[in-house]
């Protein structure tokens, strides 16, 4: 029982030496996590090429992974990889199969053929890559990390959509094509940021990050309606460029490592 008593006075012991134990600077960081991001204003043309482009996705964000390194001024740079998992594929697809039903009405039969291809873009749907400015200040086991943020993003969505309809009770077929560029290239994305970290030791930490990106973005599609009988065609284009403002947030792990001899003030 004495043995007992003893190392569990020990243990406690060292928990409370370990509280008040300096912590080491941290020069060098990274974090990975998972949060949400949402767009503040939307770039919108009709309803079925808004679900083809995408543009305006929002929900799960995936923090690929954060790098920072620090100077012994505590100013720094910070690269982060982050994106959309791109999980709502197949409802889009239902979606936009709806709309092109609801559009003409129920006197057809509809068979879609080819075309949606919802990330013709590659890789995650919103990614983006940030290389950012910061400067840290720390306050004991809290770290304040402000930064201002450039980099790329890219969009997801699929450039063409095609739709075979069938009259009812007629032999008229039509086929109901879209066709575009949601401009899948990259463009430069800007904004500023926040980072608030809680370190458990010299180590290891959680760490919440907040940022206001916006870049611009444009939608230029063709729909085009022919008969298949008579070769005639009727086109609508659709044109429009905005620039986008998101939020995004997230929840992180975050590793460090420092110098010896380097340590936080309390």
């Amino acid at each position: 029982m004495k043995n007992i008593l003893l190392i569990l006075t020990c243990f406690y012991v060292t928990g409370v030496i370990a509280q008040h134990k300096p912590l080491r600077k941290q020069r060098l960081i990274f974090s990975h996590g998972v949060g949400y991001t949402f767009a503040l204003n939307t770039l919108s043309v009709d309803p079925v090429i808004d679900q083809l482009a995408d543009i305006n996705g929002s929900g799960v964000l995936l923090n690929f992974f954060t790098v920072n390194w620090f100077m012994k001024n505590n100013i720094g740079l910070e690269l982060r990889m982050q994106g959309l998992p791109g999980d709502n594929t197949q409802n889009r697809k239902e979606v936009l199969e709806r709309m092109i039903e609801d559009h003409f009405g129920d006197q057809y039969y509809y068979q879609p053929q080819y075309g949606f291809d919802p990330n013709q873009s590659g890789g995650s749907p919103g990614f983006a890559g940030l290389l950012g400015l910061t400067y840290k200040f720390e306050r004991g086991r809290f770290s304040y990390i402000p930064k201002f943020y450039i980099g790329y993003m890219d969009v997801s969505g699929s450039s063409s959509y095609n739709s075979i309809l069938k009259e009812k009770n007629t032999n008229t077929i039509l086929s109901v094509r879209y066709q575009g560029d949601p401009d899948w290239e990259s463009t430069a994305v800007f904004g500023p940021a926040a980072s608030v970290m809680y370190r458990f030791n010299s180590i290891l930490g959680i760490r919440a990050n907040a940022s206001y990106l916006w870049h611009r973005a444009g939608i230029h599609y063709e729909r085009g309606v022919t008969d298949l009988v008579t070769d005639h065609t009727e086109a609508v284009h659709y044109t429009k460029e905005k620039t986008l403002h998101r939020i995004c947030i997230d929840l992180s792990i975050a590793v460090g490592f420092g110098r010896r001899g380097e340590l936080v003030g309390m």
